[in-house]
């Protein structure tokens, strides 16, 4: 028995020996590295991983272009010991790629959702020993729902900012990450830099401060007021959404329409196919688009957990979504990342598919991704190859589908429903979780499980027929009225100096005081003030034409006005030859925004560039009426062909 007891008090005072692999051994260097405040010396190093520091120091080279590619340098001094040197967002930016390394988004989301069954902890979450280990490693993990539980009770007790799935989940595990490098780091270590100007005025702002002092006060830690900014800045990604964008248009809504549109024609181009009359990829694209690249000009990471599967297995379509994403970078003015264009590859992969498929659907179903993006979008096409029989109603995020089951309790509308996620309010005989790229044993369950709730839906068929299309003929008609006012207020003028203008009057006023006079233009005033405003954003210049563009109260009817000018003047520090104006007004319906950004769109194309800046009035106008009537034609074959449910 003494013995025994012994080796009781042995095994509980001795140290455990574990084993690295290599690609562990890396990921653990890399944590200690961009988590230490002073130099690491080798030997810490060798200790810690069991290894030689020869091994070390080979382990550091192989590390040394990873760094690089985010903008870090790994430093090694003799006599002073090893440190990654950089900026401190790209080291945040590091430690966040290490952790989204091998726990997926939709994994979070799960753990997330099961917090908030009083029956689940962290540590009786059904993590795979990866992930688990992982997350062990590079967070305390009792801090988890800590952290996850003060944003949702801050979130909740306001209406000012509605996070989606994913932006609520970036913001829990930003938050994770820096309460551990305070850990390691005094706060005056942290950089104080003017991430925006003035954010202290910003709404958002409040509501960041008060996340920060409840974790403050829970975790009993000091927070840096430079936190406050960042979490601002995830905030602030939630005004950037298309429902925001259609509903409450403002003035880069033609930006929008013509970014999305000119990455599908450029996608066209490469892949030398024609998905333009997708009308489920237009708006996936856009409602993708909007917070994605808003999150870029804010300076907000973006994680792809699928890329190199992408990358692989759909190549052709990353390649051409690649070659598409440098025209989204020449217009934004900023580097698109791979990550992203992962996702874009998956909106235009699910596209692909849905065009070359067309088949009879019995089944009805709802697909649900955490983030209701791409994946679930690419999902739902594959699920329509696989099953012909088998239509998908409708693509929703988690938060959108408790509100549709909340809409549709006492209709049962679907078969089944098909999520990425565990969805723990749901009975789980009416839903099943699969993976992104759905796997053979998976796609037989589906339908296994089709087959058990097997129901023809024929009633009400010719009623919601009817109806869908009495709404067909009223948004084409829309769009028929945008191509009328384009062309019957279009203005082409020639040989206009804006070389001699004196300073104080500004080439702006000189544009809009040659078309003062029409009608269309009830408040030049305002008008004015508008194009000055958005041109403060920024300008866009390509091949020697500058598009100045405005939504303004000013105008009544969308209107597209041309001016060639006498003589090439500097605009945005590159020299013009001709101004392309583009209005429309404030409440303008979202057909309208489609119609008139086809002509932004189209300035890729060589042959209309030359028309605008070379042709005659009667050319630019013809090359109008083709460009225009033939967008009418695609709007309406969409609507025929995919009617909005």
């Amino acid at each position: 028995m003494e013995e025994k007891r012994k080796l009781e008090r042995d095994l509980k005072s001795s140290k455990a020996f574990v084993i690295f692999s290599q690609e562990e051994r890396r990921d653990g260097i890399l944590y200690d590295l961009l988590m230490a405040s002073e130099p690491i010396k080798y030997f810490f190093l060798s200790n810690k991983y069991g290894v030689t520091e020869a091994t070390i120091s080979n382990d550091l080279e192989k590390l040394e272009p990873w760094c690089k590619n985010l903008g870090l340098t790994i430093v090694r001094k003799p006599g002073m010991g090893i440190f990654i040197e950089g900026p401190e967002h790209k080291k945040r930016m590091a430690i966040s790629r290490l952790l989204h390394k091998d726990i997926t988004f939709e994994e979070w989301f799960e753990l997330f959702q099961l917090s908030k069954q009083e029956e689940y902890t962290i540590d009786t979450w059904k993590l795979g020993n990866i992930i688990h280990k992982r997350l062990r490693k590079f967070i305390h993990t009792p801090n988890i729902l800590i952290v996850e539980q003060t944003i949702k009770e801050v979130l909740e007790s306001q209406t000012t900012i509605n996070l989606s799935d994913r932006n609520y989940v970036n913001l829990v595990i930003h938050l994770l990450l820096a309460i551990e490098r305070i850990k390691f780091k005094k706060s005056d270590r942290l950089e104080e830099h003017n991430i925006i100007p003035n954010i202290e005025n910003i709404e958002e702002y409040a509501i960041a401060k008060k996340i920060v002092h409840k974790l403050e006060e829970k975790l009993q830690i000091s927070i840096p007021k430079v936190e406050i900014s960042y979490i601002t800045l995830h905030l602030l990604g939630s005004r950037f959404n298309r429902h925001s964008l259609l509903n409450g248009i403002n003035q880069t809504d033609i930006e929008w329409f013509d970014l999305t549109k000119s990455f599908i024609r450029t996608v066209e181009r490469y892949l030398s196919i024609s998905i333009r009359e997708d009308s489920i990829l237009f708006d996936g694209l856009l409602s993708h688009l909007v917070p994605a690249i808003s999150r870029l000009m804010l300076g907000l990471q973006i994680h792809n957990p699928m890329l190199e599967e992408i990358k692989k297995h759909y190549s052709q379509v990353f390649l051409a979504c690649q070659k598409a994403a440098q025209v989204l970078s020449n217009k934004i003015g900023r580097d698109i990342p791979e990550d992203e264009i992962g996702y874009l590859a998956i909106h235009v992969g699910a596209s692909i598919i849905r065009v070359n498929e067309n088949s009879n659907k019995i089944y009805k179903a709802i697909i649900v991704c955490a983030s209701g993006m791409g994946t679930s979008t690419f999902l739902s096409s594959k699920i329509s190859k696989e099953i012909p029989n088998l239509k998908i109603e409708k693509v929703l995020s988690v938060i959108e589908l408790k509100k549709w089951i909340e809409r549709n309790r006492e209709n049962k509308s679907v078969d089944i429903v098909i999520s990425t996620v565990s969805l723990p309010f749901m009975d789980p005989d009416q839903y099943v979780v699969v993976s992104p790229f759905l796997h053979e044993d998976e796609l037989r369950f589906i339908q296994k499980k089709l087959s058990q709730s097997y129901e023809l839906r024929k009633e009400n068929v010719e009623e919601k027929d009817n109806n869908l299309s009495s709404i067909s003929t009223i948004v084409s008609a829309m769009h028929g009225e945008a191509m009328v006012q384009i062309l019957r207020n279009l203005v082409v003028l020639n040989h206009v100096e804006l070389d001699r203008i004196e300073v104080s009057y500004s080439i702006l006023q000189t544009l809009v005081d040659h078309i003062k006079h029409l009608a269309i233009i009830n408040n030049e005033k305002q008008f004015l003030n508008d194009l000055e405003k958005r041109e403060r954003q920024g300008h866009f210049i390509y091949n020697g034409l500058a598009m100045v563009h405005a939504k303004s109260s000013g105008v009544e009817e969308l209107l597209v006005s041309l001016f060639r000018l006498n003589h090439p003047i500097e605009w945005g520090g590159q020299q013009v030859c001709a101004f392309l104006l583009l209005a429309a007004p404030m409440d303008a319906p979202k057909e309208h925004i489609e119609m008139i950004s086809e002509i932004s769109s189209n300035l890729i194309e060589e042959s209309f560039l030359n028309v605008l800046i070379n042709g005659t009035e009667r050319e630019v106008k013809k090359q109008l009426e083709n460009l225009l009537s033939e967008a009418y034609l695609s709007k309406v074959r969409a609507l025929l062909k995919e009617p909005d449910i």
